[in-house]
């Protein structure tokens, strides 16, 4: 992948701005709005030496407007269809300006048949291989001169916070500070609202000592859930790993699944695990790590949806 890394002032961009969340994405909408009425910011574009546009940006921004990453899987954040101004133009009734802090990014060429992919690639593989983390939420970005789509992706160099993980059977505190931050954001709003509620089922998982977590200092980044091999289970099976988000990327996940291994060899020589078919990417994940599909299973609480059913022979 070509890509390369860039140091960028702050950026003023003014636009149309909208909510994105899993259920509706409105980004196409926003660029409806913003070219239908482009007449009303035309003059405030900031220009290149020849005259061209210098660059129409989708900014992205968490909802609390501090820019860190959209949530619920990189589906829900705010975003921004507009033109780079200077810091100071004034905006227009009906449009909003947003001032982008200085960072660093890494920046990519993009198609829209590649979109998706590209995403994927540098933030689970290319950002970790780099030694960085995902400071930001992801912008798009056109050239208008050559009308080439780029990626911009904020990073930071990781902390030496992260270098060391320990892991610790959970309890109910854990859960209180952090299932918002860990199971909303990696297995969205409705799993907790259904019937086969998370919550439940963890408080559950915590009860009986299934519940194993990963601290960074005294602070709960993730947690992995094993239930025991028994009744209903002839080898142990995984039921959840979370990792809170500012922690994905940065082997979090890695270090999660083989701890559960280890705790899953004592009980037997295979782990099982299922995986929703709305995540590729943590099929991805396991598939990297050995695991392999044996079956589908429907999944009980949300109808349509499919779960992979996954397995991986244990070694020591």
């Amino acid at each position: 992948m070509k890509y390369e890394i860039i140091d960028l002032p702050e950026i003023a961009i003014i636009g149309k701005e909208g909510l994105c969340t899993k259920e509706k994405n409105v980004v196409q909408d926003l660029w409806q709005q913003a070219n239908s009425n482009f007449g009303d910011i035309a003059d405030l574009g900031m220009k290149n030496a020849d005259g061209s546009f210098v660059g129409f940006w989708g900014a992205m921004s968490d909802e609390t407007m501090t820019f860190r990453p959209w949530t619920d899987g990189f589906s829900r954040g705010l975003y921004l269809a507009g033109i780079e101004v200077y810091e100071d133009t004034p905006v227009p009734e009906g449009w909003v300006k947003w001032i982008m802090p200085a960072r660093k990014y890494i920046v990519t060429d993009v198609t829209p048949e590649s979109y998706g992919e590209t995403f994927r690639n540098v933030i689970y593989s290319l950002i970790p291989e780099l030694g960085m983390k995902l400071a930001g939420a992801v912008c798009d970005f056109t050239e208008p001169a050559t009308g080439q789509n780029k990626l911009f992706f904020p990073i930071t160099r990781r902390g030496k916070k992260m270098q060391t993980i320990s892991f610790a059977e959970g309890n109910e505190q854990h859960l209180k500070d952090c299932m918002d931050a860990l199971c909303r954001s990696a297995l969205g709003e409705k799993y907790f609202s259904s019937p086969g509620s998370a919550e439940k089922a963890i408080l559950e998982g915590i009860r009986q000592g299934n519940i194993y977590v990963a601290l960074i200092g005294e602070e709960c980044v993730g947690f992995t859930y094993i239930i025991p091999k028994g009744a209903f289970h002839s080898f142990p099976y995984l039921h959840i790993i979370a990792i809170k988000e500012e922690y994905r990327g940065l082997g979090v996940g890695k270090a999660l699944l083989d701890y559960s291994e280890r705790i899953a060899f004592e009980m037997a020589n295979k782990l099982f695990l299922v995986v929703a078919d709305f995540n590729p990417d943590a099929k991805r994940f396991y598939e990297r790590n050995g695991y392999r599909q044996v079956g589908n299973i429907p999944n009980l609480y949300r109808p349509g949806i499919t779960e992979y059913l996954m397995a991986k022979n244990l070694k020591k």
